[in-house]
């Protein structure tokens, strides 16, 4: 959701341009997105909050540096959980998802739970 520059929920996007984005997720999005900042930004010395700029005004800087930094998490999940298992479980979110989008998800349910 854009939000206008004194954070009101905004429904016009070139409003909401001028403002800022409310963080998808709510607490935990913005969990998330700290994570991330502190990761990719403050833990590296690159740019980080609002020192990163503006990605659409800024996107052709010709001169200086943006200082960015990209971070990539890699995460072994048999480190964790057996792979059948964890192959078990995504499935289950996937195959969830799918049916989450159906109208005859209480019809379905019932015939699986039997």
């Amino acid at each position: 959701m854009g939000l206008d520059v004194d954070g009101n929920p905004a429904t016009d996007a070139n409003v909401a341009l001028n403002g800022s984005m409310a963080p998808i997720g709510g607490p935990k999005g913005s969990g998330i997105a700290i994570i991330m900042d502190i990761m990719s930004g403050a833990r590296s010395g690159a740019a980080f909050t609002d020192e990163v700029g503006d990605q659409y005004k800024d996107r052709y800087q010709t001169s200086g540096c943006r200082s960015l930094l990209n971070c990539f998490i890699a995460i072994k999940p048999d480190v964790f959980i057996s792979t059948d298992n964890f192959n078990a479980r995504i499935t289950w979110i996937l195959w969830s998802s799918v049916f989450m989008a159906l109208p005859l998800l209480p019809v379905m349910m019932r015939c699986f739970s039997r």
